[in-house]
């Protein structure tokens, strides 16, 4: 993908952001606002429950082995992320 990338949320759903990566940035462009990421391995299906969601900060410095698909999810109302990756 093209960097950076600019992602609206839709409130209460998962939305894959980056595909395949390793390292790079996310940062809540809505700051204060609730937003929650999770890493799945490339290819696997998408988050559907809570049980995997983790606090994002509003800026998320991402720096991982293996490559993995970045999922956010803003539960309280739509929401904007920007992602910027290697």
């Amino acid at each position: 993908m093209a960097n950076p990338v600019v992602s609206t949320l839709t409130a209460d759903t998962w939305t894959k952001i980056q595909t395949s990566v390793q390292k790079g940035t996310v940062y809540n462009m809505l700051p204060g606002q609730r937003v929650f990421q999770t890493l799945r391995a490339t290819g696997q299906a998408a988050p559907t429950g809570d049980t995997e969601k983790v606090i994002m900060p509003d800026k998320w410095d991402l720096d991982i082995a293996s490559a993995a698909d970045v999922y956010v999810f803003s539960p309280d109302s739509a929401g904007k992320v920007r992602s910027d990756f290697i």
